[in-house]
């Protein structure tokens, strides 16, 4: 049983009165008027109004009586659905204005938002709100109208006013409160430009910095838990307790809609099905990605020569670091024992060596390090000894670099500045680069976990498949587009990645800029002509596009017509939208489980195109609370992967293939499958690396000194990203 936060109501009276104008005032913190299309007249106002309404597209409301009324009519809630969802959040937003001390707004896409002050308040220079979002819509996933319940976590406000804060650049400010509402900073007309001295900051990362604020809580707990606890409450003391009554009626008690278990779909258990390699060359099963990297070994080693290794490093900071790690990839580290069935003590490392763990052996050149003496000159210090260094062509090339910073340091200006720095001239040479912070080597048995990923990502850096999925769509060709927003570059990058046979296993990388976006058709077109190549001139069965948002009209056109010109029209193009994030808005609990998350693969309708799909790594009940208990008994540092659900939506214009169940749940399973092919980490993912990819190839971008990938015959075939 699956229960949402989804909650049906309905409207006390079908009948309302409404007093209409043809011209509103639409400055901000004026009243809120909204729209009555023409279609949606009613006869009763369209009788005897027929010469005045004609070249009248629409007319506005208050829903109550504005100075000036230019019409008066009764319409039913019932035959105008659009029109009623506009008077619920009006009777909504009012509601929420009268509770003490809330902040309540509508935000772009006119959700209310409700902020709720904590009832403890820790640091003295800001209030901490609850973060609470009320979306209203018509018949979902029921036949009327719904409200969708969302906790968003935790905003902050400063207690000072911003014509307090002189020293701070007002490029930092995004948004204020003021009056019990939140506003833009740069909304000129806004009702606090008259009074800067109750208008307080939302607390966002540039004035975390300016003020050394304490990052916003990371809870490593069950968000499911979380959540559900913080939207239960919210709904029982401000919905379900009938306060709405006399406009909106809610079921008391619990209003939340559940399933019927008839809409509850499941993808098959062979979808978390992985390929591995063992010892002697057979091709082995297991879901399990951790056990089956480490237990049974890679699918495939890299297809390389020799490997060769190098370091780049701070003189007199890294030295320890760069000896731990050239120990531990060729011997191992960490000691350990255990007592086996036959009460023999058996003695190992728990990190394997590198040879052990990715099938192949390395050499390491003791003169060929790279050592800069500060992050100031890091950049150019490399740069300059990577030009002086001799490469052999006969050797695939890798750096670690051993970083200063520490881990914790997520505010340091030089963290993404000096790490994109040297990936970026390192790519120029055909090397790549595994980072790893030099005060990881205190870290204990947290860094043999670490360790796992930095095998998993230096096999795909260099060729090797550490895993691969089980496909029954070779056929496909399939595109991810993936975007990134730079606050440092104001900029919004694109990046895309290309699979000619379903397999999960990327061809080929590039990045542009969001303003370049007629050159996203050009590479979909050489995508094209790469898979006609690699598949001998046979033609994609379907061309898949995961789009990062939704693709308007000026998006579709040009590729019609590059298919138009390849003579390939007929070819079914699928368009799937899927978020970088998790689900934020719609959630489903399962009520019968302890920990309230659905099966990975579960998935269900949440509108005509749009469908939740349970992107985890919980494939047994069982199995997943012997391993909680586990992890909980031990203390273990590995955090138990509680994935929110991803939205998925379809669209395809050119053929009625999305009519078919069958082919909604190949295509959910082939985005379920392509989140277990992220290299980076052998934690589980919930986002396919048609757009994880991309966007990680993006977030570089800003920092690269030309704002391009260098060194493309390398640097576009290759996961240096990773």
């Amino acid at each position: 049983m699956i229960e949402t936060n989804l909650i049906p109501f309905t409207f006390a009276k079908d009948e309302l009165e409404l007093s209409l104008v043809v011209y509103t005032d639409k400055r901000p913190g004026k009243e809120h008027y909204k729209p009555l299309m023409k279609e949606e007249f009613p006869e009763t106002l369209l009788k005897g109004n027929e010469k005045r309404l004609k070249k009248i597209e629409r007319l506005y409301t208050n829903f109550g009586e504005p100075d000036k009324v230019d019409f008066k009519t009764t319409i039913k809630l019932s035959e105008q659905p659009m029109f009623s969802l506009h008077y619920a959040r009006h009777i909504l937003r009012r509601y929420f204005e009268t509770i003490p001390n809330a902040i309540v707004s509508c935000d772009f896409v006119r959700d209310i938002s409700v902020w709720l002050p904590a009832k403890e308040q820790s640091d003295s220079r800001f209030t901490v709100y609850f973060d609470f979002k009320v979306k209203v819509q018509f018949a979902h996933m029921t036949e009327g109208p719904e409200l969708i319940v969302t906790y968003n976590g935790i905003s902050r406000v400063l207690r000072q006013p911003v014509s307090s804060l002189i020293s701070i650049d007002p490029n930092h400010f995004s948004s204020v409160v003021y009056d019990g509402h939140t506003y833009r900073y740069d909304e000129k007309e806004a009702s606090f430009q008259n009074n800067p001295a109750e208008a307080y900051p939302v607390v966002n990362k540039d004035l975390e910095d300016d003020f050394e604020l304490p990052l916003t809580e990371r809870p490593q707990d069950n968000k499911y838990s979380r959540v559900d606890k913080m939207v239960s409450g919210f709904c029982k003391r401000y919905l379900f307790g009938g306060k709405l009554d006399n406009s909106i009626i809610i079921k008391r008690g619990n209003g939340f809609y559940t399933l019927p278990d008839d809409k509850v779909k499941m993808l098959p258990k062979e979808a978390s099905d992985l390929l591995f390699t063992d010892k002697d060359g057979n091709v082995k099963t297991a879901q399990d990605i951790v056990q089956g990297f480490k237990n049974i070994g890679p699918y495939a080693k890299a297809n390389i020569e020799n490997l060769k290794i190098f370091f780049i490093y701070q003189k007199d900071s890294g030295e320890a670091a760069r000896d731990f790690l050239l120990n531990a990839l060729q011997n191992g580290a960490i000691d350990a024992s255990f007592v086996n069935q036959f009460g023999k003590t058996v003695n190992y490392t728990k990190i394997r060596s590198l040879a052990r763990a990715i099938k192949h052996t390395f050499t390491y050149d003791a003169d060929g390090d790279v050592e800069f003496t500060s992050l100031d000159t890091a950049i150019s210090e490399v740069e300059a000894k990577l030009m002086q260094k001799t490469f052999d062509p006969h050797f695939t090339y890798l750096a670690f670099y051993v970083s200063p910073i520490s881990k914790e340091s997520w505010s340091s200006q030089y963290r993404q500045v000096v790490y994109a720095g040297i990936k970026e001239q390192c790519i120029r040479h055909f090397v790549t680069v595994q980072g790893f912070f030099q005060d990881r080597i205190n870290d204990g048995d947290g860094l043999a976990y670490s360790f796992t990923n930095i095998h998993a990502a230096i096999l795909g850096k260099i060729g090797g498949i550490p895993w691969k999925i089980k496909t029954e769509t070779p056929e496909d060709l399939i595109i991810g587009v993936g975007a990134f927003y730079s606050r440092k570059k104001d900029k919004r990058y694109l990046g895309s990645a290309f699979c000619f046979d379903g397999t999960g296993i990327m061809k080929e990388f590039s990045c542009i800029q969001e303003k370049d976006r007629d050159d996203l058709v050009a590479k979909i077109k050489k995508a094209l002509e790469g898979f006609l190549e690699n598949m001998g001139g046979v033609l994609p069965r379907r061309i898949i596009i995961h789009f990062y948002k939704e693709m308007n009209k000026r998006d579709w056109e040009p590729i019609f017509e590059m298919l138009t010109s390849f003579g390939v029209e007929e070819i079914p193009v699928i368009v799937v939208t899927i978020g970088k994030n998790e689900s934020k808005d719609i959630l489903g609990v399962k009520r019968d489980c302890n920990d309230l998350m659905p099966l990975a693969g579960t998935y269900f309708r949440v509108s005509e195109k749009s469908w939740l799909l349970y992107n985890n790594s919980k494939t047994d009940q069982k199995a997943w609370d012997d391993m909680v208990a586990k992890k909980t008994k031990s203390h273990s540092e590995a955090k138990i992967p509680y994935h929110f659900p991803i939205k998925v939506r379809f669209d395809c214009r050119n053929a009625d293939v999305l009519d078919d169940e069958a082919t909604i749940e190949d295509l959910l399973k082939q985005i379920f499958q392509l989140s277990r092919m992220y290299w980076k980490s052998v934690d589980q993912q919930n986002i396919p690396i048609t757009i994880k990819y991309p966007s990680l190839l993006t977030e570089f971008l800003p920092y690269f000194r030309y704002e391009e990938i260098p060194n493309p015959e390398f640097g576009c075939k290759t996961l240096w990203f990773l």
